[in-house]
C-alpha cells in the first residue's frame, strides 16, 4: 500500500491534472466547485432529499427524463420544503403524496408503469427521511450527532443507518441504497464522505487501493486515502477528492466555457507513475 507521502503526492496530482487538461478553468471556478457548506435549517436539509429526484431518474435508466421544472413543481407542493408542513401533511399518509405527484406532474418517461414505482420509491424516501430528521430539533443538532461518527468503521454504520431510514415503514419502494445514502450525507456538507460511483471505483480500483469493488469497500478505500493525506494537509476532503475524480472522469463542469481533453485511462497511466517516484 502506498505511503502518507504517496497520497499526498497523488491528491496535489488531481489538481495538476484538471488544470493541464480544462482550457478556460480559472481557480476561482473550480474552488466554488470544490465548496459545499453546512445548511443551516432542516427545511434546507430536507430540501437536499426532495432535490434527490434529479440524481435517481437518468434517461439511460429508462425512468424520468429530468427536467428542471420539477424542482419548482415539487416545491412547491411541499409548500417551499418545509420540513413541518411535509410532516403534517403528507407523513402519515404517503398514498396522498403519491397522487399528487403522479396526477399533478406531467413526468416525461417512455415507461409509465416504471414511473410509478419510481415515484413510489421516492416517495417512500421522502417520508422516511422526513422522519429521520424530526428526530433534531435544529440543523447544529444533526451535525453534532453526524459528527460524532467520526471514524471510517462509524461513518460505514452512519451511512447503513440513513440508508435503512430511507426506507418508509409499512410503505412499499426500495430507498436508498449504500452509494445514494453517502452522496446525501457529503451532498449536505460532511466533508468526511464520498459517493462510490463509477469514477471513484474506477479510480479506487485501478489505483489498486482495494480489491474489491463493492460500494462499501471503495468508501473505505477513498475515504482512508484521504484520511492519510490530511495527515500533512489538513484541508484534504473526501467530499473535495470526490469531485475532483468526478471532473477527471467526466470532464463535466456544468459551462459550455470550459473545455476538457482529459479521461480517466489518461489519469490513471499518468498516476501510476506519480505514485511510483521515491
Amino acid at each position: 500500500m502506498y505511503s502518507n507521502k504517496q497520497f499526498r503526492r497523488l491528491y496535489v496530482y488531481m489538481f495538476q491534472y484538471i488544470y493541464e487538461n480544462s482550457g478556460g478553468l480559472k481557480p476561482e471556478v473550480l474552488d466554488t466547485y470544490l465548496e459545499c457548506p453546512r445548511m443551516d435549517t432542516l427545511d434546507s436539509v430536507f430540501s437536499s432529499v426532495v432535490r434527490f429526484i434529479c440524481d435517481w431518474y437518468k434517461p439511460k435508466r429508462n425512468v424520468f427524463i429530468y427536467d428542471a421544472d420539477y424542482d419548482t413543481a415539487i416545491s412547491e407542493m411541499l409548500h417551499n420544503n418545509s420540513l413541518q408542513y411535509f410532516r403534517d401533511t403528507y407523513a402519515d399518509n404517503p398514498d396522498k403524496l403519491y397522487n399528487e405527484l403522479i396526477t399533478g406532474i406531467s413526468f416525461k418517461s417512455p415507461d409509465a408503469d416504471f414511473t410509478k414505482k419510481a415515484v413510489r420509491t421516492y416517495v417512500g424516501v421522502l417520508c422516511g427521511m422526513s422522519d429521520y430528521l424530526s428526530r433534531f430539533g435544529s440543523a447544529d443538532e444533526l451535525y453534532a450527532y453526524l459528527d460524532s461518527y467520526d471514524t471510517t468503521d462509524k461513518k460505514i454504520s452512519l451511512v447503513h443507518e440513513v440508508q435503512n431510514a430511507s426506507h418508509c415503514s409499512g410503505y412499499s419502494g426500495e430507498g436508498w441504497g449504500f452509494r445514494l445514502a453517502a452522496n446525501w450525507l457529503k451532498d449536505i456538507g460532511m466533508q468526511d464522505y464520498c459517493k462510490p460511483d463509477t469514477h471513484v471505483t474506477r479510480f479506487v480500483k485501478d489505483l489498486g487501493l482495494t480489491d474489491r469493488k463493492t460500494d462499501k469497500a471503495v468508501f473505505c478505500a477513498f475515504v482512508d486515502m484521504i484520511e492519510q493525506v490530511k495527515q500533512t494537509d489538513p484541508t484534504a476532503t473526501a467530499f473535495i477528492a470526490d469531485r475532483l475524480v468526478y471532473l477527471i472522469g467526466s470532464g463535466d463542469f456544468y459551462s459550455s466555457s470550459i473545455s476538457y481533453k482529459g479521461n480517466m485511462d489518461d489519469f490513471i497511466n499518468k498516476a501510476h507513475t506519480v505514485l511510483s517516484r521515491e
